[in-house]
């Protein structure tokens, strides 16, 4: 039992491997989406939607995001994204399943919660939701989950927003 602990630490964790493949599926090794990821965190810490970079400030973010306490960013992560090279989907698509089968025998339910929460809810206030009742503080300290706080705006739909994008 204390091998397996060792073995999947917060560092060997599914997520932070998906999020390597990721990076790795771009031309330039992620470095782009990596200082997107930075600079986005501090958008939303300057706009007031974290109160800093920390767990629990994603955690409180979600709260009032699902109480519909909502005002949207100046920008939108799913469009800042769209300006950089092109992920490699095949690259990526054999890198996530080649991750997936080496933590086949991982407790994996964590992260197929919250991706069948973004796959099944139209109601970002749904989607967070179902993040909030199985992410921990903890995971906010992992880069994936704090992608996916950042793709919750992606589902809001208004006219200041995602509309915009299609003038």
């Amino acid at each position: 039992m204390i091998i397996n602990s060792s073995c999947f630490s917060q560092n060997n964790r599914i997520e932070n491997k998906l999020m390597e493949c990721y990076y790795q599926s771009f031309q330039d090794n992620g470095i782009e989406i990596k200082k997107l990821i930075h600079d986005y965190e501090n958008l939303l810490i300057n706009e007031g939607f974290l109160k800093d970079n920390s767990a629990k400030s994603y955690i409180t973010f979600l709260q009032n995001f699902s109480n519909q306490n909502i005002y949207t960013p100046s920008k939108f992560f799913c469009v800042e994204s769209q300006n950089i090279k092109k992920l490699n989907e095949v690259n990526y698509l054999e890198c996530r399943k080649l991750v997936l089968e080496d933590f086949k025998h991982t407790n994996t339910s964590k992260l197929e919660s919250i991706e069948k929460a973004v796959i099944n809810n139209s109601n970002p206030q749904n989607v967070v939701k179902d993040m909030l009742k199985v992410l921990t503080k903890e995971d906010f300290e992992i880069e994936y989950y704090k992608r996916q706080a950042f793709l919750v705006f992606c589902l809001i739909d208004t006219e200041a927003g995602l509309k915009k994008r299609d003038d």
